[in-house]
């Protein structure tokens, strides 16, 4: 069960990072339903623990480890109903591998998945955690893309698209998208989701200024400048101006 909860926690923190690493709307695939499977699975093996050392000590009977056996319930029908009510086709396919000694990680539409065509599809290797890409090596490389990757994403307002990706980005780019993940995440500190998502925050504050939020609602404004959910955009502009927008329309626009 151990040896469970380690490889589940490690499968999914991959993911999570190779999803941010390449979609725009990261939220909407990181399944928070799963993280909270795992977390249950936490609460399980911890109880069992708890009780393991206890019955070093004591005499274990009913009386005494009832609160196991009601909490293993409690976890295991939040993961029977969570499982059920979320079931859902996955668009996109993960793998990883945690004994090779590159630890791959890709991330693959569904469709090429069952065609078992990784080598033709454009989405194949987006994330590597070991590549040995060609990395540039002096600040005016760096700041020269830089310059490349701001101007496109604000010339075309490519963060208004819900469902932009690092691929559109770096075929905007000439580019590969293993090599553009490493130089966002060198230049802007940041991974693409938080890079995109940053331009979608000032999108919003612009619209502010401008006095929208009296002409319209605060989530068809956020609509409108590319996020796809509430959750979502709560989440970033929070992350991004430490309130929330009510909050920040309070203290910032008269």
């Amino acid at each position: 069960m151990i040896i469970y909860f380690i490889a589940s926690i490690r499968y999914y923190y991959a993911y999570k990072k190779a999803i941010e690493a390449v979609i725009s709307n990261a939220a909407e695939f990181l399944f928070a339903w799963i993280r909270n499977f795992i977390l249950s699975f936490l609460i399980i093996l911890i109880a069992w623990f708890v009780l393991a050392i206890w019955g070093l000590f004591y005499r274990i009977n009913f009386n005494i480890s009832w609160w196991y056996f009601l909490g293993f319930a409690l976890c295991c029908y939040y993961i029977a109903i969570a499982g059920y009510s979320n079931s859902v086709e996955a668009r996109l396919f993960f793998k990883t591998s945690f004994f090779s000694s590159t630890k791959e990680s890709y991330l693959i539409s569904t469709q090429s998945a069952k065609n078992q065509a990784f080598s033709k599809d454009p989405l194949k290797e987006i994330y590597f955690e070991n590549e040995d890409a060609a990395l540039i090596n002096n600040h005016e490389e760096y700041a020269e893309w830089k310059g490349k990757i701001e101007n496109i994403i604000e010339q075309q307002k490519l963060y208004e698209n819900p469902e932009l990706s690092l691929f559109d980005l770096a075929r905007l780019l000439n580019t590969n998208i293993s090599l553009l993940s490493k130089i966002i995440n060198r230049v802007f500190s940041a991974n693409f989701n938080d890079l995109i998502n940053s331009y979608r925050v000032k999108q919003f504050i612009e619209l502010l200024k401008k006095g929208e939020h009296g002409k319209q609602t605060l989530l068809s404004m956020a609509f409108e400048c590319g996020f796809n959910s509430k959750t979502t955009f709560n989440r970033a502009f929070r992350k991004f101006t430490g309130l929330n927008p009510q909050e920040y329309i309070k203290k910032n626009i008269s």
